[in-house]
């Protein structure tokens, strides 16, 4: 620094201590991070069987001889039934 000669009427000047200043910045950066992973489904088909008995019927047998007689037609039916 330079010094100025006094003037009669002058000081010197007070020189006070620096005061510090700190100004903070912040930046973000994105680091990206893979963790593979993988999800396998297995579906799961349950077959049941369901077996049904057949179905069976009577029939009369009958032996020797026996007169044929028509049977009697219902009113209702006559439609149905066929000579």
């Amino acid at each position: 620094m330079h010094q100025f000669p006094p003037k009669p009427n002058d000081l010197q000047p007070i020189v006070h201590p620096t005061n510090h200043h700190v100004n903070h910045v912040y930046e973000t950066i994105i680091i990206p991070h893979f963790h593979p992973s993988h999800t396998t489904t297995v579906k799961h088909i349950n077959y049941q069987h369901v077996h049904f008995n057949h179905p069976s019927s009577e029939v009369p047998a009958l032996h020797g001889q026996v007169p044929y007689r028509p049977l009697p037609v219902h009113p209702f039916n006559r439609r149905f039934r066929r000579y």
